[in-house]
């Protein structure tokens, strides 16, 4: 069994029973403390631009926005996760180098909500994207680390860990989406060099391609199988060890 697929299995196979009590006990605590970190955001400029141009680009009122009004799956997966990264304050794992919340938590909300499932639905999810990124994380790290934001990167399979979880994604549908998500996996560092509002699109677009990567594969959309772990795959061309 290749890496996708046995993530793709562990993924779809989890249930909330499989779940100890002390890690439902804290992801409980790390969505209300995401919420923290993105209602302190929500109106911090680069917020707000984001939060215009969803507003200006419409969709369908699907989910809820931390800066106000409803929009679509997907956009309130990006306005959310931008909002929740820029105050500083959001949970770190230091092993993978990697703020979990600001990425698994926008696109598991964004999808529960529109599909009105239950907070165990919830809670599951995000256990689930928590521990997918993180992994990812730690087999790139620390070499990844130098030119990639990981947060962006990594992040983004465990944003479509948990959108894929919630959408009820098959173990072959899951290892496409993974395929399509770690396609889009991006961030670079160089906005530090200039201060630039980057730091606020990486969650954002990493949230914002894991649920569109989860919806594609529930409708046939095809990604590459091996996307981890395959000659011209994540691991090999975006770490050195």
């Amino acid at each position: 069994m290749g890496l996708s697929q046995a993530l793709a299995q562990y993924i779809t196979s989890t249930t909330y029973e499989d779940l100890p009590s002390d890690v439902v006990s804290f992801t409980s605590l790390c969505i209300l403390d995401y919420f923290g970190s993105a209602l302190a955001g929500a109106d911090k400029r680069p917020v707000q631009m984001i939060d215009e141009l969803v507003k200006e680009m419409g969709g369908a009122e699907q989910a809820t926005v931390v800066a106000g009004g409803k929009t679509s799956v997907i956009n309130a997966a990006f306005a959310n996760g931008a909002a929740s990264h820029i105050v500083e304050l959001d949970d770190v794992h230091k092993g993978s180098i990697l703020h979990a919340a600001t990425v698994v938590i926008p696109a598991a909300l964004a999808v529960a909500e529109w599909k009105k499932l239950s907070g165990k639905d919830l809670i599951t999810a995000v256990a689930i994207g928590y521990e997918v990124a993180f992994r990812v994380g730690e087999a790139v790290t620390p070499s990844h680390y130098y030119y990639f934001h990981n947060t962006a990167t990594c992040g983004t399979f465990g944003s479509v860990a948990a959108a894929a979880k919630l959408l009820n994604l098959s173990e072959e549908e899951t290892i496409h989406a993974l395929g399509s998500a770690g396609t889009q996996a991006a961030g670079f560092w160089e906005f530090i060099e200039d201060g630039a509002m980057s730091k606020q699109l990486h969650p954002g677009k990493a949230a914002m391609n894991g649920v569109i990567s989860a919806l594609l594969a529930a409708k046939g959309f095809t990604g590459a199988k091996k996307i981890l772990e395959g000659n011209r795959g994540f691991f090999k061309a975006m770490s050195d060890e």
